[in-house]
């Protein structure tokens, strides 16, 4: 199954629990978010959640915000074990990127584990690049890398992900 077959749409609120469960999945204890944490920034007014569905399944999400006119912050990128290494991932972040660049976004950050060298290579792929190093970022003896990546216009001019809106279930903006 390949990642063309997967549908991007918006988050909707009734996708909490799932979303939650994949993000328990993709990440350590320590480092997953608590139910309260997940739902406090989905809640930021200027978030932007995309759901990546395959037959009907949820199997990738991702969550990014904006800090401020020009600074966005992806939260979190989280890619069923049975979908990865098709390019969901990359479809994921690029839809964000898009949405970024249209509200204005010129720059783009993140944190990812000191140790997960498979998404440091992931997102240096895609034109990010270390910026700091955070230490005890994700708690005692677990440090960080802040990534950051300048956004060109080229992610405004890809085509949009084909996403459904619905009106029931999604949090206000």
């Amino acid at each position: 199954m390949h990642a063309r077959a997967m549908r991007l749409r918006d988050y909707h609120r009734s996708d909490f629990e799932l979303v939650w469960e994949l993000d328990q999945e993709c990440f350590p204890p320590g480092i997953a978010y608590s139910r309260s944490e997940l739902r406090a920034f989905l809640s930021q007014k200027t978030a932007e959640a995309i759901v990546a569905e395959r037959d009907g399944r949820v199997v990738g999400f991702v969550l990014g915000w904006r800090r401020s006119g020009i600074d966005g912050h992806v939260i979190t990128l989280d890619v069923a074990t049975s979908a990865r290494r098709q390019g969901l991932g990359r479809r994921l972040l690029g839809e964000l990127e898009r949405r970024f660049q249209v509200a204005g976004v010129k720059r783009v950050q993140l944190e990812t584990a000191v140790a997960n060298s498979t998404a440091i290579a992931f997102y240096e792929r895609l034109g990010y690049r270390k910026v700091a190093h955070l230490e005890r970022y994700y708690g005692r003896g677990l440090h960080a890398w802040k990534m950051a990546k300048t956004l060109d216009g080229e992610q405004a001019r890809l085509p949009r992900a084909r996403v459904l809106a619905s009106k029931i279930g999604r949090s206000p903006r």
